[in-house]
């Protein structure tokens, strides 16, 4: 009888645990995760006007500040492919609503050629045409 119910006692404290250490994704923030892995994808591809148009201020950007914006893109990748080899994979591991509402982290982790890994956090912000990178 003891026995049974520590085990009942047991089984219910794992519960409770197991329970108050769930977290229920933030309905908010859905979607910044596939636009930030969109983003990163494009410079990675090396589609950097197309990158650097996922910023959220992209359309209020001068013509020349954006054509530099790709260059540096152009010139990060080349690093990315010069330091490690290249990306093999790139894993969303979480987000985290910020208390604003309004913007997202998202963190990625890396893994390049070489064997190299890197956590990678891509900010995002809400707009009316979805999420696009924090440009702050």
């Amino acid at each position: 009888m003891m026995r049974r119910c520590l085990i009942i006692v047991a089984v219910v404290c794992t519960m409770t645990v197991v329970i108050a250490g769930c977290k229920e994704e933030d309905p908010s923030a859905r979607g910044a995760t596939c636009d930030a892995l969109h983003s990163y994808n494009l410079l990675l591809t090396g589609r950097y006007d197309d990158y650097v148009l996922t910023r959220c201020d992209a359309d209020s950007l001068h013509p020349d500040y954006r054509r530099q914006l790709a260059d540096n893109a152009a010139m990060y990748a080349a690093t990315i492919i010069e330091r490690y080899g290249g990306v093999l994979s790139v894993t969303p591991v979480r987000e985290e609503m910020l208390p604003d509402g309004e913007r997202c982290y998202v963190f990625f982790d890396v893994l390049f050629a070489d064997s190299t890994r890197e956590e990678m956090l891509i900010t995002m912000r809400q707009t009316p045409n979805g999420w696009r990178r924090d440009s702050r």
